[in-house]
């Protein structure tokens, strides 16, 4: 038995409880796979094939359309990535300009990148009640497109890591007044056509292509992934051409089974199957109207559970631990003030009622704390540097070179220390989410230095920087 096979029967055997993605919690199976390597199959006479499909494939694609209200729809078995790049790839030639959500994941600046594209930044509001980004303004939406009138497209992501949703319907209506698609990265978001209770989809907002990855919040197999497509506004043919560019010739049958099986679940069934989710979080939300120190976001998406210990005396990092190490329940991630968990239709009451009380433990052993005291005794210039970065979305960045122009620089790497004013060559990010704090071509400022600094302090896994050094041009 391999080390890996080993180790993962360990974790389906051990008390562990997931929030966090894939969606099925490891606990739902599929109804098919008595044996795996039994159906395990390639393009063979009679099963069809994804890039020409005219058999049980087309079915199962045109049933998703359907079912999410796309004019077509077609299977992602490499995640949500590989819609990403095809989508902008396909809706900007070599060399033009679109406009992006700076807080986007970072597939799309790979795009931009791989396309040599001109990028135009649109800054989501910050909450700075929560330290997370919210949606994207419209109004700053046809502010850029009056400003750059040859942009080709727009890409936003909604709902975001935490579950904000933007006002799709408006930035969409802007798009289309402008002649060009909007391109909605909804990979957190494959589960909102299914309920009311829900917010409303991208695509139910007028979208041209919607992303989504089946396996977050839904019970499908990681890396089985969406793209939703209307015709006008985008050239879907010439994205569907390169969707066969980035995606691998072999897909696999496993995925597109397991796709096909929740999609027609979730059809035959309908929103009832949701009912005993939004009961068991009424009840855990019942449950921690008590909080007084660790608050619970509640407008967002409510397959997110963004849990804050801002103010407090304990930070993101440490609640994740405390959860893991005492209470053996697995979060999808921590930030410095929160951390973030994931629900769906497969969690249990077992499950809920685990981290409610988890939580009301933790709760006594906590304090708020002044604001002073919560930066942890930091100068005010330390402090001042974290206040303005944590407001990096809403401000411009000095961009020296474009993404595909720094892969043709020098480079060295340099303590990070000594960075301020260097122009990074490497995207610096917290993983999860990969949003990135930096991306090559961008002037690195102070404040950068003092957040990173900050999260290395705390243990936090910031790609883009080894050792204390951080690759420049």
């Amino acid at each position: 038995m391999s080390d890996i096979i080993r180790k993962l029967q360990q974790l389906n055997e051990s008390d562990e409880y997931p929030l966090h993605m894939p969606g099925h919690k490891r606990s739902v199976g599929c109804g098919f796979l008595d044996d795996v390597y039994g159906i395990d199959i390639t393009e063979i006479i009679g099963y069809d094939n994804l890039y020409e499909a005219d058999g049980m494939l087309k079915d199962a694609m045109e049933r998703a359309a359907r079912v999410y209200g796309a004019e077509e729809t077609f299977f992602l078995v490499n995640g949500s990535t590989v819609g990403i790049l095809s989508a902008i790839t396909g809706v900007a030639k070599r060399g033009e300009r679109i406009l992006v959500a700076r807080n986007c994941h970072k597939a799309v600046f790979h795009a931009i990148e791989l396309r040599d594209l001109q990028a135009v930044y649109l800054h989501p509001r910050y909450l700075p009640e929560w330290d997370i980004a919210g949606g994207i303004d419209p109004q700053e939406v046809e502010a850029k497109l009056a400003q750059y009138p040859d942009i080709k497209a727009i890409v936003i992501t909604s709902p975001t890591y935490e579950g904000i949703v933007s006002d799709v319907e408006a930035i969409a209506r802007i798009a289309h007044a402008h002649n060009i698609p909007l391109i909605v990265d909804e990979a957190h978001g494959a589960h909102l056509p299914f309920d009311k209770r829900f917010p409303k989809s991208a695509l139910a907002g007028d979208a041209d292509i919607v992303i989504q990855s089946m396996h977050k919040t839904l019970p499908s197999f990681t890396q089985t992934a969406l793209i939703h497509m209307k015709k006008g506004y985008a050239d879907t043919a010439r994205i569907k051409e390169y969707i066969g560019y980035y995606q691998t010739s072999s897909p696999s049958y496993l995925f597109m089974a397991g796709m096909d099986e929740c999609i027609a679940n979730l059809e035959k069934e309908g929103s009832h199957l949701w009912d005993a989710f939004f009961e068991m979080r009424g009840d855990f939300l019942k449950k921690m109207a008590i909080l007084q120190n660790i608050r619970i976001l509640q407008d967002n998406d409510p397959c997110k559970l963004v849990i804050s210990v801002k103010g407090t005396s304990m930070s993101g990092v440490e609640l994740q631990k405390i959860l893991l190490e005492k209470h053996h329940i697995q979060l999808e991630m921590a930030a410095e003030t929160y951390v973030l968990g994931i629900i769906t239709m497969c969690d249990t009451k077992e499950g809920s009622d685990r981290l409610a009380e988890a939580l009301l433990e933790i709760e006594g052993s906590i304090a708020k704390l002044s604001q002073d005291v919560s930066d942890r005794g930091q100068n005010s210039d330390f402090r001042d540097d974290l206040n303005s970065l944590s407001e990096w979305r809403t401000c411009e960045e000095e961009i020296v070179y474009s993404l595909a122009e720094v892969r043709e620089k020098d480079t060295k790497e340099i303590l990070i220390e000594t960075a301020e004013g260097c122009v990074c060559a490497d995207y610096v990010n917290l993983y999860p989410p990969g949003i990135p704090l930096l991306l090559p071509g961008e002037r690195i400022r102070r404040e950068h230095i003092a957040l990173i600094n900050r999260y290395l302090e705390k243990d936090m896994h910031v790609q883009g920087v080894t050792d204390n050094r951080i690759l420049v041009c």
